[in-house]
């Protein structure tokens, strides 16, 4: 190594560290593998906080690739042992990297290294964790036949739900129970969807000074109390359907909205939760209250610009016109995002809009220009009518 490279790499043991997704760059073989530029990822990697570099799991489990050295496999390993939320992500991630392809023919991570660094996770976990994985449910899922939703209910009716047990997809609230009978296979061509709904305990912060029934020293102190929130929410269990893809996909758009927000922008995206739980199988949240504008058509007979008057009044009242402004936000957001990265598909069925007239792009399965279709974003007659329908508008 040339003596005045030499000297700049050395510069590495003073500097400040980089966000993470610049540190797991670091690791690949092209950046160099040598005695400096390594150890400095991995400090950079530790600095920051495991709410952190968990978001960057994806771009972690990748970089075990070119880990000849076992400087990811020891961050994974420690990082690990503080978190078992972390373990699961990882153990996730890797068990649907295990296979490159969709059909689970091609090895992905089966190396030895990657195979001591999921053992090691796994063993990582507590007794009480290691009882759950999504698998569990996945399993009766799958065995159960996708024509008869009673058979499905009569799966899930078998699952005693363990003390600790949480969604992958919602890692911030305990699952306490199963609503058998809302349990359904969804309709698919080729794959296995099937939805079912939990009943989940959340646990949030609020301040004892705006409770009722506490004294005035008690305020004064700036007391907090810990209130916890019982809520349903429906999952969608994907089997036989790859979902990394939309994990990166929605990684990015939580990207765009981290920037959007950093320059103070006044629009707002909602990167829904996708885990890719094992080869072919993974867990997505559902949105509540959204249609899609597909179902308009067919299940409303409307478009629309006729949904929002349906459902908003007159264009000239205060809710429609509250309505159209949420509306063109997201529309103009949305359209930057799937310009940019170049998101396709972009049929009826993969855009929904809520109660107040927000717009949701879902199910981002080709993209990057892997994808069907030519146009930059979508961008309707019925959209345009509903924006004010013409370009003065």
């Amino acid at each position: 190594m040339a003596r005045g490279l030499l000297t700049y790499l050395e510069c590495l043991l003073y500097w400040a560290p980089v966000n993470p997704i610049t540190a797991a760059a670091y690791f690949v073989p092209t950046q160099a593998n040598n005695a400096f530029t390594l150890p400095y990822a991995m400090r950079a990697l530790e600095s920051h906080s495991i709410d952190v570099t968990s978001f960057y799991v994806l771009q972690i489990v990748q970089t075990l690739s070119y880990d000849s050295l076992g400087y990811v496999e020891r961050f994974i390993l420690e990082t690990a042992k503080f978190s078992q939320l972390f373990a699961h992500w990882i153990i996730w991630n890797m068990k649907a990297n295990s296979y490159k392809d969709e059909d689970s023919q091609i090895v992905g991570f089966q190396s030895l290294g990657c195979i001591i660094v999921l053992t090691n996770c796994e063993l990582s976990l507590t007794p009480s964790s290691q009882l759950w994985t999504s698998d569990k449910v996945m399993d009766h899922l799958m065995e159960a036949p996708l024509e008869k939703n009673q058979k499905i209910a009569e799966e899930l009716a078998k699952i005693n739900v363990d003390v600790g047990v949480y969604l992958p997809s919602n890692p911030d609230g305990i699952v306490i129970d199963v609503e058998r009978k809302s349990c359904k296979s969804l309709q698919s061509h080729v794959k296995a969807p099937f939805m079912a709904t939990f009943r989940i305990s959340k646990k949030g912060i609020t301040s004892i000074a705006e409770t009722e029934d506490t004294s005035r020293n008690e305020r004064l102190q700036g007391s907090v109390s810990t209130v916890t929130k019982d809520l349903w929410q429906a999952i969608i269990f994907k089997v036989e359907d790859d979902c990394r893809q939309d994990m990166l996909a929605l990684q990015l758009i939580s990207v765009f909205r981290n920037i959007f927000n950093s320059a103070g922008l006044d629009v707002w995206v909602f990167p829904y939760r996708v885990t890719a739980t094992a080869p072919g199988c993974g867990v997505i949240d559902v949105l509540p209250s959204l249609i899609s504008t597909a179902m308009l058509g067919r299940d409303h007979e409307m478009g629309l610009y006729d949904y929002f008057i349906n459902k908003y009044g007159d264009k000239d009242s205060t809710e429609f016109q509250e309505a159209r402004n949420n509306f063109v936000n997201y529309m103009a957001v949305y359209s930057v995002i799937l310009y940019l990265l170049k998101f396709k598909d972009r049929h009826n069925g993969n855009i929904m809009i809520n109660g107040t007239g927000h717009i949701i792009h879902i199910d981002f399965g080709f993209c990057f220009d892997i994808a069907p279709g030519g146009i930059p974003f979508k961008l309707t007659t019925e959209m345009v009518s509903v924006l004010g329908g013409n370009t003065e508008s």
